[in-house]
């Protein structure tokens, strides 16, 4: 599996309509490298993302990166050493997937996922197998850290039914942002402040006893 980078191109790191969730190690790493203190790093560089659960009316809150990335200087990534794991694993674990996340991608306009070609390399299908199981523990971690699930909102049928219907005749390119941000409007904002209060108490926690990275 192998794919290039378009030089200068930035897009898995400013579009909305596929951000970016930290795990509580990815955090860990970016506040060790960027040396900053817990509230400063909440507020420049996180938010947070309420991500649907496939095929359901049912909506995760997590941490996320505010997109545009924060870390983007330039056009380089300020934090390339100590970049998140789906940065890692962006767009390789896509290129190994036939379902409609990687067809959403797919359609997004991104060059190194429309371009890139899949060699199957062992070398580097067996780094990809261990960054999936990394995520996969990491990943278990943080929902428990930040207790995700328990925060998780369903949308009424109809309010659901009303946002598809808006989005259904926008462009390909930008249906998948405006789902995202019509979707998270609709939760109840006292709900929202609510979460996010609460994860920005976690990552300062965090900071002042970091876990190991």
């Amino acid at each position: 599996m192998s794919f290039k980078c378009v030089t200068g191109c930035t897009r898995c790191c400013e579009d909305p309509a596929c951000p970016l969730e930290l795990t509580v190690l990815d955090i860990a790493r970016l506040l060790r490298h960027l040396r900053s203190p817990g509230s400063t790093f909440y507020d420049t560089y996180c938010t947070v993302l309420w991500n649907q659960i496939p095929q359901t009316r049912w909506f995760v809150p997590a941490v996320g990166l505010a997109f545009p990335c924060r870390c983007l200087d330039a056009g380089r990534c300020r934090v390339y050493d100590v970049r998140p794991l789906r940065c890692r694993l962006f767009p390789e674990h896509l290129l190994t997937r036939r379902d409609a996340l990687a067809q959403d991608y797919a359609n997004q306009g991104y060059r190194c996922f429309e371009d890139g070609t899949a060699s199957g390399e062992p070398c580097i299908a067996k780094e990809l197998a261990a960054l999936l199981g990394r995520e996969e523990a990491e990943n278990r971690m943080t929902a428990a850290y930040f207790g995700n699930g328990a925060r998780a909102v369903e949308l009424a049928q109809d309010t659901f039914a009303a946002i598809l219907g808006g989005v259904r005749t926008l462009p390909p390119g930008e249906r998948a942002a405006a789902l995202r941000c019509r979707c998270t409007e609709a939760i109840d904002l006292s709900h929202r402040r609510a979460v996010e209060s609460l994860y920005r108490e976690r990552v300062v926690a965090l900071a002042a006893s970091p876990v190991s990275p």
